[in-house]
């Protein structure tokens, strides 16, 4: 067995192991063994099955227990310590945000490494998408509720660039890239609907309507 191979299955395995002791989901363990495997490649491999695994990870660990808890919120601080140590490519938190989401630029790079031209696109275009905290990259980060960063071209931008993969790669990552478009439709709705109001409000000589661009 090449040493690369058998190092990164040593690692799979101390990982499992200590997982194991926290009672985390299988979910969270197939994402690490997965992960080592994707690692492991001496040519380049799809990197769809290992983000799909962390997707899988991150809804196992944030499923609602039996105290109305995540999953996340019920370990240990030990427990939580140790799974933020072991959970390469995902990003844990608990207190006042709670969220366990797989880490953009992780995947970025290990795209880079061992995925397809496919991957790699993709994960540029998410890491891209991203902002600080891992709020969408349209959305400006405020002490109590983003707001979304309207005047700023960057929700144009972002759905340009994800039109211009589904055309490139139309069979790769099909669902989320869908996803992205309609949420950026979404989003570019409502500032439409904001910009007219406060224009008929203006042109009407009635009280404006305030439309916040940030």
């Amino acid at each position: 067995m090449p040493k690369k191979l058998a190092l990164a299955f040593v690692l799979a395995a101390a990982s499992t192991l200590a997982l194991a002791q926290t009672a985390l989901p299988t979910a969270v363990q197939n994402y690490i063994h997965l992960l080592a495997s994707t690692e492991a490649s001496t040519s380049a491999v799809s990197i769809a099955p290992v983000y799909q695994a962390a997707l899988d990870a991150q809804t196992a660990l944030m499923q609602l227990t039996s105290t109305e808890q995540t999953v996340v919120e019920t370990l240990s601080d030990s427990e939580f310590e140790n799974a933020q140590n072991t959970l390469r490519g995902m990003v844990i938190a608990r207190g006042y945000e709670i969220y366990a989401n797989p880490e953009p630029n992780f995947f970025a790079h290990l795209a880079e490494k061992h995925g397809l031209p496919e991957d790699i696109s993709f994960f540029q275009l998410t890491a891209k998408a991203s902002g600080e905290k891992q709020i969408p990259a349209y959305l400006k980060d405020r002490a109590t509720t983003p707001c979304v960063r309207y005047g700023e071209h960057i929700i144009t931008e972002l759905y340009e660039n994800w039109q211009r993969y589904q055309r490139r790669w139309p069979l790769a990552y099909t669902q989320i890239v869908q996803q992205n478009l309609t949420d950026l439709e979404e989003v570019y709705s409502k500032s439409s609907v904001i910009f007219y109001r406060a224009i008929h409000a203006v042109a009407s000589h009635s009280k404006p309507v305030r439309a916040y661009y940030n």
